[in-house]
């Protein structure tokens, strides 16, 4: 048994160092970060899965990487959108006004198009800057929930208002109310927290056509930090475990020791590839890595630390085709190549 558990160690070394030889890491105070005036009101790590406003991180189909971060004094705030290719090289800036720190978003689009979301408005970009259309936001419990694939967007109200964009010109296809909190959107469906009433407690995800009818329910003792909709049926849970279903069909578990939990989801466009994060905790994170997995079998594509642990910005995201891992950690940007197997 030592002999293979010293293999198995070999092994995951070799495997980070490779990792690690072909990242590209980027400090973005040479593009002007500097650190915002107050921390965020959640820890970051925390806000990712908590209210999904501030996401400062998207990878686009061709592999560029678009990063955000704000600069400036109030009332004047600027939020850069810088764009570099897989290999860390700057390709361009854009500068747009926000009113907050931690209020915006990006998140691409199928078409190779930007949606930017400040604490106000939403505002689609082309690829060479022009503004495609433009949306006003009315409330500050407004959330964005991308579809996979980038054809379209979640605008969410409140937990369970939902109203469906066309991610070519923000146009509306869907809106209703849901009858419960929405947890995650996919293409044609919606997966809803649903309340159950009963001792011991019971927790209920359903799955739903987005404003349509019901279709499966998932229900079990303990809550997961997040629950994320791979494609139309595939979910991924996290918590003390990282699990995939399937139709109320659990295909596979990946256990964690019991001081490290799993929190946010990045999939890729077809669902085949996502990352979570895993936190090592104790009062608070020690530590933190991104887990790539493969989600038809849970096979563990890459693991890779996040050195610093963030006080004010921290956001991954996997691209659309589950081969680069972009991971911003305050002001640092680490692009992770990714091979699938």
């Amino acid at each position: 048994m030592p002999r293979i558990r010293a293999r198995w160690f070999t092994l995951a070394l070799v495997l980070a160092i490779r990792i690690d030889a072909q990242v590209e890491r980027i400090d973005l105070k040479s593009f002007g970060y500097s650190l915002p005036p107050t921390k965020p009101v959640r820890p970051p790590w925390e806000s990712l899965g908590a209210d999904l406003r501030s996401r400062p991180i998207a990878i686009f189909p061709d592999d560029n990487v678009l990063v955000s971060f704000v600069t400036g004094k109030q009332p004047s705030l600027i939020l850069h959108l810088i764009n570099f290719n897989r290999k860390g090289e700057f390709l361009n800036e854009k500068k747009v006004p926000t009113t907050g720190w931690y209020e915006n978003g990006i998140y691409m689009t199928g078409q190779g198009n930007t949606l930017v979301r400040t604490a106000s408005m939403l505002k689609l970009y082309s690829s060479n800057g022009e503004v495609l259309a433009e949306k006003q936001l009315t409330g500050d419990r407004t959330r964005i929930l991308p579809i996979p694939a980038g054809q379209a967007f979640a605008l969410l109200r409140e937990s369970e208002n939902i109203e469906v964009l066309d991610a070519r010109d923000l146009t509306s296809s869907k809106k209703c109310s849901e009858m419960a909190p929405i947890r995650s959107v996919s293409e044609h469906n919606v997966l809803l927290d649903v309340p159950v009433s009963r001792y011991p407690p019971v927790h209920r995800l359903e799955l739903h056509e987005i404003c349509g009818a019901s279709l499966f329910a998932y229900e079990w003792g303990e809550l997961p930090d997040s629950a994320t909709l791979l494609d139309d049926t595939r979910i991924a849970l996290t918590g003390p475990n990282v699990v995939v279903m399937s139709k109320a069909v659990k295909l596979w578990t990946d256990s964690f020791k019991h001081d490290v939990g799993a929190g946010s989801v990045s999939a890729s466009a077809n669902g085949n590839t996502f990352a979570v994060e895993a936190l090592h905790m104790d009062a608070a994170p020690k530590s933190i890595r991104i887990i790539v997995y493969n989600s038809e079998n849970g096979k563990h594509l890459a693991e890779v630390p996040v050195e610093h642990l963030p006080k004010y910005a921290f956001d991954f995201a996997i691209s659309p085709d589950g081969k680069l891992l972009a991971i911003l950690s305050d002001g640092e940007l680490r692009v992770v190549p990714i091979q699938l197997r």
